[in-house]
């Protein structure tokens, strides 16, 4: 590949160490259909091609230099990345969705290598639309993001309680409220005092009367039932 000033020219020769060199095929003197491509940086392109560009399924993996490591697995458009592909990131990043523009746009999942994770819509390469977080200790933010910010979100611990929220934006933290059931209280019923009645007194006949004092009746006083204190 001959970079000139009427534009790019394939030829069938070059230096390798300062000149792209492709192996595949070719219709009308520009790759079309399979081939490889390797940079003298070490990038790499594996798949299909289309007047010269890359078009349909490819592997693209960065040599040296800012992303080297880097690579990304899916399909291709006039040269760019666009449609359904997989970005993995050096680092052990990953994105899996799709693709516009050669960024991220639409619906797709990006993992990050500490496990960290947000599933949901994409615009520009930046979370943009629906969608949820989820934080290494398990906590949820789900709702609506804008430029990569949540806006509309519900966050959640890791039992699925609603620990705050952001509103246009802006955050609201939330005091977890602790509902404890009251159970009934236990109550002991009255037992009614017991009363022994009074004595009679008893009289002898033709002698001196006798008389018994009467014993004054014997009273239970009555105790008062317990009631047992209720339980929160």
């Amino acid at each position: 590949m001959w970079e000139t000033s009427s534009g790019v020219q394939w030829k069938g020769f070059g230096d390798k160490n300062t000149q792209p060199q492709y192996n595949g095929e070719v219709l009308i003197g520009k790759p079309n259909g399979l081939g490889v491509i390797i940079f003298p940086n070490g990038i790499r392109y594996v798949g299909e091609w289309r007047y010269g560009k890359y078009e349909g399924q490819g592997t693209y993996t960065y040599g040296k230099g800012k992303w080297e490591g880097d690579k990304y697995k899916g399909k291709f458009r006039g040269g760019y990345r666009n449609g359904q592909g997989t970005y993995t990131w050096s680092d052990g990043d990953k994105y899996v969705g799709e693709f516009k523009g050669d960024k991220p746009n639409g619906q797709g999942t990006y993992t990050w290598s500490d496990g960290r994770k947000y599933e949901g819509r994409f615009k520009d390469g930046k979370k943009h639309g629906r969608g949820t977080f989820t934080s290494i200790k398990g906590y949820k933010y789900v709702g609506e993001w804008r430029r990569d910010k949540p806006w509309n979100v519900k966050f959640y611990d890791k039992n699925g309680n609603i620990i705050g929220k952001f509103v246009n934006g802006v955050k609201i933290i939330e005091e977890p409220v602790v509902v404890v059931e009251k159970k009934p209280g236990v109550v002991v019923w009255k037992k009614p005092g017991v009363v022994v009645g009074k004595i009679p007194g008893v009289v002898v006949e033709k002698k001196p009367v006798v008389v018994v004092e009467k014993k004054p009746g014997v009273v239970v006083e009555k105790k008062p039932g317990k009631t047992l204190p209720i339980i929160f």
